[in-house]
């Protein structure tokens, strides 16, 4: 499903670390659950970012869902990103549209609601589906810019589910909410994992890794280890 060799990431020593990610290896089976744990600035985003090709790899090699993210043109990173699901650390909603109009968008731009593939109707009850599913459902047509920033969070999971990805990636999903609607979130992470999504979420938070046990893969100093058993990050 998902395997890093070899890969490392450098920027510029002016602006970051002149090595964000040093020589990294992992493998995610099809159907796992897996954290990218570290404090922050361990480089748990830039790793993200390079699964759904936002980002490029200095050196090593990149596969997703059978493609090699290097060899792949534009038009193939763009069918690869139809099937991930993205919960961005920055959340990327567009604040003039409501928070409907905002998982709206990610069909319309999947194509999904083309007249090629499902009906109208079935595309909005995928969309009311996704927001109750995150508790999103009573402020759907309030315009995200007056939202407040756990309700900001909620849409944006909303927007990553909707297509029902076969690789969903969180970067810092309960970062904007309380405790509440962060084991919400996390059961809803659990339901999808359990309906044969493969799951991969950042974060920092040590109760969520210890209280839901995965398979953990540990950032420090621009590497990486992976934890099998408990994740003592």
């Amino acid at each position: 499903m998902i395997t890093l060799t070899g890969v490392t990431k450098n920027y510029p020593s002016s602006q970051r670390p002149a090595s964000i990610l040093e020589n990294v290896n992992l493998k995610v089976t099809k159907g796992e659950f897996m954290y990218v744990v570290g404090d922050s600035g361990a480089g748990k985003t830039t790793l993200l970012k390079m699964l759904y090709g936002e980002e490029v790899p200095n050196r090593g090699t990149i596969q997703i869902l059978g493609q090699d993210l290097a060899k792949a043109d534009a038009r193939r990173i763009q069918a690869l990103r139809r099937r991930i699901g993205v919960i961005f650390q920055d959340l990327r909603l567009i604040d003039d549209l409501s928070a409907y109009d905002n998982v709206a968008l990610s069909l319309e731009t999947s194509d999904i609601n083309g007249p090629q593939n499902i009906p109208h109707f079935s595309a909005r009850r995928a969309i009311d589906e996704s927001l109750a599913m995150v508790g999103a459902g009573a402020f759907a047509k309030k315009r995200v810019s007056s939202l407040s920033g756990g309700e900001r969070q909620r849409v944006a999971a909303a927007r990553a589910i909707v297509r029902q990805p076969e690789i969903l990636i969180a970067d810092e999903p309960t970062g904007s909410l309380d405790r509440e609607h962060t084991w919400s979130l996390m059961d809803l992470f659990q339901k999808l994992h359990l309906r044969g999504a493969t799951v991969l979420i950042a974060t920092h938070d040590r109760e969520i890794v210890r209280r839901v046990r995965r398979r953990s893969c540990v950032l420090k100093s621009g590497k990486l280890v992976v934890e099998e058993g408990i994740c003592m990050f």
